[in-house]
Formats: C-alpha cells, structure tokens, sequence
C-alpha cells in the first residue's frame, strides 16, 4: 500500500536522486531534522514538532535544487515574502506546503527564486548550512551498509534535537574547547535526562526496587525484534495479533515488539504483552502508554519485567523481523538510559 503525505505534488514527484531516493523520501528524513534553529527567526516562536515545516522553504527548496537540479519558484504572500518550492523539469512539489493548514496556494506563474538573493542575509545561509549538514549526514546513514547487501536502519532521534517528555529538562551542549577559537581540540560536555529522544525505561524508573538500567541483562536489548503497525490506540486484541504475526514469522521475534506509527498502548495490552513474557516493546512516543496517565501502563509493563524503548523512529522500516540493537549506558543505579537504536535486516 502506498503511503499517502500531505505536501502539495507528492503523487507525481517521482525523481530520483544517485541513491534512488524520491522527495517523498527526503520529506520523511527532513520530517526528523526540521528543528526551530532552521526555522526562519520570524517564525521560530510559533515553530513546534506538529508543524514542522513552519518558515523552512527556501532552504528546503535550495537543498532539493542541489539534490535533483531544477529551480526554485516563490508563491508571492500578503507580507511581502515569498514561499519557495521545487520544479524539477516540469515535476512540481512543494516539501513544506503543510504549513499553511488547509489553504491551497497557487503555484502558476510564480517568480524564480535565486539563492545569491536569498543568502545576502547571513542567518538564512546559517540556517541552509545546518540543514545542509543534518540531511547529509541522515543520507548517508540511510544508504550505509547498502553495497555490502546489509541494510541498516537508525531508529534513534538526534539528541540535541529530540522530542522531550512535557516537564522533563531538554538536552543542553556545551563547548568547552574550540580549534577554531585556538584550542588544542574541540571538546563538548551535555547535559540531559536519562529520557530524552530515544531511552529505555528500566523497571525502577516506576518500582523501588526494581532493576535499574545498569542491572537489566544485555539480551534484553539486542536480540531478534518484530515491528508492527498501528495507528491509535493498541488494544488487548490488537496486542494478540501482534504477537500472533511475529510468532507465525519467528518466535524469538515475539519477545521484542516494536509499534510504528502513532500509537498508544492500553492497560488491557499492557496486560497481553506482560502475560506472554516479552522482553522488550518499543514506540515512538516519548511514553509507551497515554501521555497524560502514563503510570498504569507502566507499572504494568515495568512490573513484570518487561523493558520499554520509547522515542524510536520507524517511519523508513517497513513491518517484519529484524536485529535490534538498543544497548543503553552503563549507567549504575539509574532508572533509565539513551540509546542509540538500530535495526538491521539480515
């Protein structure tokens, strides 16, 4: 089934890059990377993870111009600005339509763009650099591992730039040394919650006296994992099916469940999962159960053992059986740890 987005001209944006990847592809992968410091300064204030493509037209647009060629078009707004988008050889699309809601834009006749124009203010090239390095970088993950037949997949947010749990502190970098300020080297402290972007929940985040992270086994965390989908709430039938799939697939699989999709785990599914002995569920929410009563699940979950891996990211994998590697610190006495997730389709 082909996945549908929201960006105006995604049905008929089937160019290719040199790794085969379309601009529905690069939307999925700058959906992780758009952040509030790419987002035009005008804007940042009223930027926020569900409207993630807020003031980042023209360095998208000038990004995917280098990606496929083509030339950048501006649709002209009542304040005098212009909103960019992509004609490459007569395919049109715009990445970052979404942040006009429901209001259709009209793409005919529109003004060519030219980044020598855009790119006289200092911050705007600042703010292409940065995206610019963040989807490079993304690219090259993705691809890696590709030529020697393994493909493998990060499912890990980037940290300084990841979703946080409401009332939880954000992660926080510190420069302690620069060579191009004259240090010897370039040296970096961060601080962060123990449950920031991607983490693991070890049973003692909700139990006194249960493991803490440093204390749960390693086979917990890297192991045969099934990936499932779901949208909305999981209930105690949807968890049945789940574990029913993965064991049809391979029963080692069914001790790891990872959910993709926007999903929340419900008490009586919490009860499933725990009542067959799994090792591990992962989401890509910051918290497995309901965001504002998130202990029931928990203490379900947590209370027979079973590990959770929260943040992830699976929007690039598709639903079956992988090798999951999600080791956490060794973080002694500490009630949770991130991670950097993968998985691997062998």
């Amino acid at each position: 089934m082909t996945k549908k987005y929201d960006f105006y001209g995604w049905e008929s944006a089937g160019v290719k890059d040199k790794h085969g990847l379309t601009p529905c592809d690069y939307y999925d992968i700058l959906s992780e990377i758009w952040r509030a410091d790419t987002c035009a300064p005008r804007m940042r204030g009223d930027w926020s993870p569900e409207n993630k493509t807020l003031g980042q037209c023209s360095i998208t647009a000038f990004l995917i111009q280098d990606i496929y060629g083509g030339k950048v078009y501006g649709v002209p707004l009542d304040d005098g600005n212009f909103h960019c988008f992509n004609d490459v050889n007569g395919c049109v699309f715009d990445l970052t339509s979404e942040q006009f809601g429901g209001v259709k834009l009209n793409y005919a006749d529109c003004p060519e763009q030219f980044r020598e124009v855009h790119f006289k203010k200092e911050e705007k090239k600042k703010r292409y650099e940065l995206l610019k390095s963040r989807l490079f970088a993304a690219v090259e993950k993705r691809t890696a591992g590709e030529s020697s037949g393994m493909k493998i997949y990060d499912i890990s947010q980037e940290v300084f730039g990841c979703c946080v749990f409401p009332g939880d502190p954000a992660p926080e970098r510190k420069e302690l040394c620069s060579i191009e300020k004259g240090g010897v080297c370039n040296l970096t402290a961060f601080y962060m919650c123990a449950h920031n972007g991607t983490h693991v929940d070890a049973p003692f985040h909700f139990i006194n006296g249960g493991k803490t992270v440093d204390a749960v086994c390693l086979n917990t965390f890297v192991g045969t994992a099934y990936v499932a989908g779901h949208s909305g709430e999981v209930t105690a039938d949807n968890a049945a099916e789940i574990l029913e799939k993965a064991k049809a697939l391979n029963p080692e699989s069914a001790k790891r469940i990872l959910i993709k999709g926007p999903a929340t785990v419900s008490a009586e599914a919490a009860k499933v999962f725990a009542s067959n002995g799994i090792l591990l569920l992962g989401n890509e929410s910051q918290t497995v159960g309901p965001e504002n009563a998130p202990m029931g699940v928990h203490l379900i979950l947590l209370g027979a053992g079973v590990v959770l891996l929260e943040g992830i990211r699976l929007s690039d994998v598709p639903e079956g059986v992988y090798l999951l590697n999600a080791a956490p610190l060794n973080l002694s006495g500490a009630d949770g740890s991130p991670c950097r997730a993968i998985l691997i389709d062998v």
